[in-house]
């Protein structure tokens, strides 16, 4: 099944999950903010998630990476090869 992950006060939650449940990440935006998605990019396994938009016309990009024990610097690393 889908699971719903819910947060009082945080209305729009972006996750991403690999289906072995070994990993996740999410990315939760304050319902006190006006952001204007744009984009959202996921990795199937779950171990990293971009989400791209706005708030008050100020674009930003944010970034979720899911590091497993041996470390976020090597894991980017080998992620971009």
């Amino acid at each position: 099944g889908t699971f719903r992950l819910k947060v009082r006060g945080w209305r729009t939650i972006y996750h991403a999950t690999g289906s072995q449940k070994k990993a996740g990440v999410a990315i939760l935006i304050s319902d006190k903010l006006d952001f204007k998605l744009k984009a959202v990019t996921r990795d199937e396994e779950g171990h990293y998630m971009i989400i791209a938009g706005s708030i008050h016309q100020e674009e930003l990009t944010i970034i979720n990476v899911y590091a497993m024990n041996m470390g976020v610097p090597k894991y980017i690393k080998q992620s971009q090869t």
